[in-house]
């Protein structure tokens, strides 16, 4: 390829931090009291109908996000059209609530509207968080 060339995205690109953080974040209890989640999304465009995903896989299993609560019910946290956004803040979790451990928070968007996760057509960022004592 040359310089003035380059690959279009065309797909969406999400992002989740937590605490401001992406990769891995390490946070005691004893320090912090609590982690807050938010995530972007650059749609490129696009403004086919998604399911979006916000999940966490740690000590006690696999929970969805739901607007209401954290269920282990596989539940989309949005299903309709793709459209941007520059940063949602979810509302903050007491650490104190939280059993030590790792968790893998995803945010994941799915263009196959089935209210199931379909790894065929998904796009996902995630991020690493070891809560400790």
């Amino acid at each position: 390829m040359g310089a003035d060339e380059f690959t279009e995205i065309n797909y969406p690109v999400p992002e989740i931090l937590v605490n401001g953080m992406d990769d891995v974040v390490n946070i005691s209890q004893a320090l912090i009291d609590e982690i807050t989640i938010t995530a972007s999304l650059d749609s490129y465009g696009r403004t086919d109908n998604v399911d979006w995903w916000l999940a966490q896989v740690g000590p006690y299993g696999i929970f969805y996000l739901t607007p209401s609560m954290w269920t282990p019910v596989q539940t989309p946290f949005y299903q309709g059209p793709l459209f941007p956004i520059a940063t949602y803040g979810f509302s903050p979790i007491a650490t104190s609530g939280l059993a030590t451990g790792t968790y893998i928070l995803y945010f994941s968007v799915d263009t196959v509207v089935d209210g199931r996760v379909s790894f065929d057509d998904i796009y996902t960022s995630f991020v690493i968080v070891n809560i400790t004592r």
